[in-house]
């Protein structure tokens, strides 16, 4: 099995109330791929590496998180239904 890896950044994630809930987010995508052509991609796993000053509630930081890649991912809607794809925070200090 192939591994294949990328990573973007974005910077300054802000709530619905207009409050900051991160400071940088970067996301750094690692996948499995089939060993024969067309080497299909057969688990994507997103990892978010999220920074923030002061007090952040977590709980929102993860329903972006869970929102962005669930609810409003169209991509993801139409990956996930053949291939397992994961996400989770990571936190950084």
């Amino acid at each position: 099995m192939a591994r294949s890896r990328t990573r973007t950044t974005r910077t300054e994630t802000t709530s619905r109330d207009g409050t900051r809930t991160t400071r940088t987010t970067h996301v750094e995508v690692e996948g499995d791929r089939d060993e024969e052509w067309p080497k299909a991609f057969n688990k994507i796993e997103l990892t978010f590496h999220c920074t923030w000053d002061g007090d952040t509630d977590k709980k929102l930081v993860d329903q972006a998180i869970d929102w962005a890649c669930n609810r409003y991912c169209p991509i993801h809607a139409t990956l996930s239904r053949g291939v397992k794809i994961e996400h989770h925070r990571k936190d950084l200090h």
